[in-house]
């Protein structure tokens, strides 16, 4: 699904001690905040004015420092996923680039991501956090492009049900969408889920062909391809903590 929205607009934020992106969305019907990285995201109704922000800011301020998120990122962390793992290292080589090296092991087939981050570097800096998410997702799309078709084809064919075709999408918060068409879009970054969750968004949008919407039948659908679990992944995949920043 996609919606009408006017550029961005920024400023920065005394009271979050953060920068505040305001995005305008003609549908929307309220004003929301979210932290994004180390940014705080605004979506507010088309005509409202800077003084209504403002004050939404003020009575939101509570919330959103009682949730502001810790970067995900240290020195000496290890992301896992099915695929392989992406560590994080620091050098005192004296080159002050960040740098991401991506190979697969020929022995186990596994994918090693390197983030080389110079020594001394501070990891609360938002702008780092945003530069290291970035190259760990450019890297990790094309292990997506590799990996989770021929997986989401192996449910399929367990399933009996066949699409008219896959893509793997870049977007970081619809995790699968299914067309009129019978096309099926899976995010890359649901690499980072593990396994028994990815098959239940396989699932979720192999049942879109036969029920494109989400009624008591779609439901019915969904539960039998996940073995009666329906509820207890979507509650799970709710909780899931992601070890990037979507």
């Amino acid at each position: 699904m996609t919606t009408s929205s006017q550029p961005t607009t920024s400023f920065y934020h005394e009271g979050l001690q953060a920068t505040v992106c305001i995005t305008v969305r003609r549908n929307a019907r309220s004003f929301r905040a979210r932290w994004k990285g180390g940014v705080v995201a605004v979506t507010v109704p088309s005509g409202a004015s800077k003084a209504h922000v403002i004050d939404f800011l003020a009575a939101a301020t509570p919330r959103l420092t009682a949730v502001r998120p810790v970067s995900p990122f240290a020195p000496g962390k290890k992301i896992q996923f099915a695929e392989g793992y992406i560590e994080i290292v620091t050098t005192d080589s004296g080159n002050m680039q960040i740098e991401a090296d991506c190979h697969r092991d020929v022995e186990s087939g596994q994918y090693r991501i390197t983030i080389t981050i110079p020594s001394g570097t501070d990891f609360s800096d938002p702008a780092l956090c945003d530069i290291v998410n970035r190259l760990i997702l450019d890297r990790t799309k094309w292990i997506a492009h590799l990996t989770l078709i021929p997986e989401a084809k192996a449910i399929a064919d367990e399933i009996g049900k066949q699409p008219m075709g896959w893509n793997i999408s870049h977007g970081h918060r619809v995790l699968g969408s299914c067309n009129s068409r019978g096309i099926i879009n899976l995010s890359h970054i649901i690499l980072f889920l593990p396994p028994h969750l990815r098959r239940y968004i396989i699932c979720h949008e192999l049942a879109h062909l036969s029920e494109m919407n989400h009624s008591p039948q779609f439901h019915d659908l969904l539960d039998r391809y996940c073995g009666g679990k329906e509820r207890q992944l979507t509650s799970e995949l709710k909780q899931f903590i992601w070890p990037i920043i979507r």
